[in-house]
């Protein structure tokens, strides 16, 4: 049998993602998501976004630093997934971009070059033009522009081909 939940009430809503927001950052997007999972009519999810925003439960510019901070150091992602993963959040390109400039380009780099350098550790190629491109797949996949690494993968793969 299936479990029938309760649909909560804005009060109990809001008092629930209160406590959400208050142990981690939350973005609009992923609220009313997980509030219309519950099956919350959409004036009620309104009301709640609306109340935790005017406390300060949920701020999004905050939210983009810390999204920014974690990808990059725990995912290892690049500014151009990042860019489009927060997008598809429907966050503010005003918000994303500050947040994005906030990478340290040093720490940007010495990221990717540790990301491609455990990559080329188990990276089987028949080839060095192989081990090149297979490297340069990985940095595109993870969102990092070709420009940056480049330079990284011609340092660890020689031009021989």
């Amino acid at each position: 049998m299936y479990k029938v939940s309760k649909i909560p009430t804005p009060d109990e809503a809001l008092a629930r993602y209160s406590a959400l927001c208050a142990r981690q950052e939350c973005c609009i997007s992923d609220l009313k998501l997980k509030m219309r999972r519950q099956h919350m009519d959409e004036l009620d999810i309104d009301a709640v976004i609306a109340a935790l925003v005017s406390q300060g439960f949920i701020d999004e510019r905050r939210y983009c630093s810390s999204y920014v901070s974690d990808k990059l150091r725990f995912a290892h992602w690049g500014r151009l997934r990042m860019r489009r993963e927060m997008r598809r959040k429907q966050l503010r390109d005003e918000d994303i971009e500050a947040a994005l400039e906030g990478i340290s380009p040093r720490e940007y780099r010495e990221v990717l070059r540790e990301l491609l350098t455990a990559y080329d550790k188990q990276l089987r190629a028949s080839s060095d033009y192989q081990r090149w491109t297979k490297l340069m797949r990985h940095a595109y996949m993870h969102g990092f522009e070709s420009d940056l690494a480049e330079p990284i993968v011609a340092s660890l793969v020689p031009e021989s081909w």
